[in-house]
């Protein structure tokens, strides 16, 4: 005989997984084998007092013993080992239908017995697959019955005798306190299971309320973080200006030699703290909402003309070749000209720095939506675009994707040949945010970077994508530095 598994433990049902880490398993399967294994001991009880009072060929035995004691384990075997288990307790189902006709038929359709009978299995149906399915199943126990009537010769013994009346009515008695008694655990089960689901809603709730409490505790630190940050700096520029100013006065006055390299190197480490300073400041003014735009007419050729004039002292001494392209159309915009400038000067004095003996481009056009409508571009879809290319060391993928990080460069190595904050990309991103526009970088080790700053023509507005922008003609001048 197949050898019968263990009932499931209770990680199993908790779980739902089949003894041996098969496929998971209904939980009318397990309820099923549940109840079948007490109910099918009445009908055992039931059915021996029924055949022994009528007789019964030993066949008729046989088929009795068999359902009474082993098919609630081969019942349970099926629903277990069936890829769909609730279907396979279904069948099983269908298969008591079934057997219940036969048995009724066997017992010359008495009226106990049949009764007993009729209510273990349509509870079972009811219960599991609902009225359609108790039909169809009852449908099944009448034919069964009809059809091993018809073959036994339908004998008809209505009365019973007064033990088989008794095991008849104990039986009836324990179906319903079978069936009664399940409904009692699984309704206990299901409260329990409610109350331990109100009790995680309530733990989530406060952790969800803790967590809030902490964001808005981070936030308000980060707050005072930055407003100190503004203060400190803005309080060590002021001597730091004077430093700077006295060694510059000192150098006037023709020093020594030995003079003039010891106020040369005050100066430029001052003026390169300075810079760290102001970076800070910017930041820092920047994350605690504190920095302002000044909106005003910029007409872009001569901005532009005058960000290289500043750049010209950097790019003579890179001793690379710096070219200049703006459109014809580029006319003027809207927006913080300082800020722009920042932003222009950061991302060229990058160029400069990590390009020797190369090229260095910027590159001014005007975009316009084709259908006067580019989303966030502002009033007309007009933008203005800004592009440093140079063909430097370039970035690796890795490293583009901390590079507008504050405080952080490509590498370690970079960072001790070069020098440098790692805050004017940062900054920059964040100004040009701010003014409702943004920093695209795209970059080849080995082979050049190219920034690209997307600034609207006037205040950004919510509306729909930008459609393909056309480019106007470029006008190029090249300058060789």
């Amino acid at each position: 005989m197949t050898p019968i598994d263990p009932p499931p433990s209770a990680f199993d049902q908790l779980a739902g997984a089949a003894p041996g880490g098969g496929p998971p398993v209904h939980p009318i399967v397990r309820l099923g084998y549940v109840v079948r294994v007490p109910a099918h001991l009445c009908t055992l009880l039931m059915l021996a007092s029924c055949f022994a009072s009528t007789g019964a060929s030993a066949w008729v035995w046989g088929l009795a013993v068999f359902y009474g004691l082993l098919w609630p384990h081969l019942a349970r075997w099926l629903g277990v080992r069936g890829g769909a288990s609730r279907v396979a307790e279904l069948r099983n189902l269908m298969v008591d239908a079934v057997a219940s006709g036969v048995f009724t038929a066997l017992v010359g359709f008495s009226i106990w017995p049949m009764t007993v009978l009729c209510t273990g299995f349509n509870s079972a149906c009811l219960s599991v697959g609902g009225p359609r399915f108790a039909a169809k199943a009852f449908a099944l126990y009448v034919a069964s019955a009809v059809l091993t009537g018809a073959a036994n010769g339908f004998v008809f013994t209505p009365e019973s005798t007064l033990l088989t009346s008794v095991i008849c009515a104990v039986s009836f008695l324990g179906y319903t306190a079978i069936f009664s008694l399940r409904t009692y655990v699984e309704a206990k089960r299901l409260i329990r299971m409610q109350r331990e689901l109100r009790a995680t809603n309530a733990q989530m709730v406060g952790q969800r309320s803790d967590l809030e409490r902490a964001l808005e505790l981070a936030e308000a630190a980060n707050r005072a973080k930055s407003s100190f940050l503004a203060n400190m700096s803005h309080e060590l520029r002021t001597p730091l200006n004077a430093i700077i100013g006295y060694a510059e006065l000192l150098d006037e006055d023709s020093p020594a030699p030995h003079q003039r390299a010891d106020l040369q190197r005050i100066r430029g480490s001052g003026r390169h703290l300075l810079g760290l300073i102001n970076d800070v400041l910017d930041l820092s003014k920047i994350e605690a909402g504190r920095s302002e735009l000044q909106i005003e007419r910029v007409a872009l050729r001569a901005f532009v003309d005058e960000v290289v004039s500043t750049m010209q002292p950097m790019l003579t001494r890179s001793g690379n070749r710096f070219v200049l392209e703006v459109a014809d159309t580029v006319g003027f915009m809207d927006g913080d000209a300082s800020r722009i400038r920042q932003v222009l000067l950061n991302l060229l004095s990058n160029a400069v720095k990590f390009t020797h003996d190369g090229e260095v481009r910027l590159v001014v056009r005007r975009l316009v939506s084709e259908d006067g409508d580019a989303g966030d571009a502002g009033e007309g879809g007009e933008r203005v675009v800004f592009e440093i290319r140079d063909n430097g060391i370039g970035v690796s993928a890795e490293q583009l994707a901390r590079l507008f990080q504050p405080f952080v460069q490509a590498d370690s190595a970079t960072t001790r040949r070069y020098g440098g904050t790692g805050l004017g990309l940062a900054i920059s991103r964040r100004l040009c945010e701010m003014m409702g526009g943004d920093i695209a970088v795209r970059s080849t080790l080995g082979r050049g970077t190219c920034f690209t700053v997307s600034l609207p023509v006037a205040a950004p507005a919510p509306a729909p994508p930008p459609a393909t922008p056309t480019e106007p003609p470029l006008q190029a001048s090249a300058v060789q530095v």
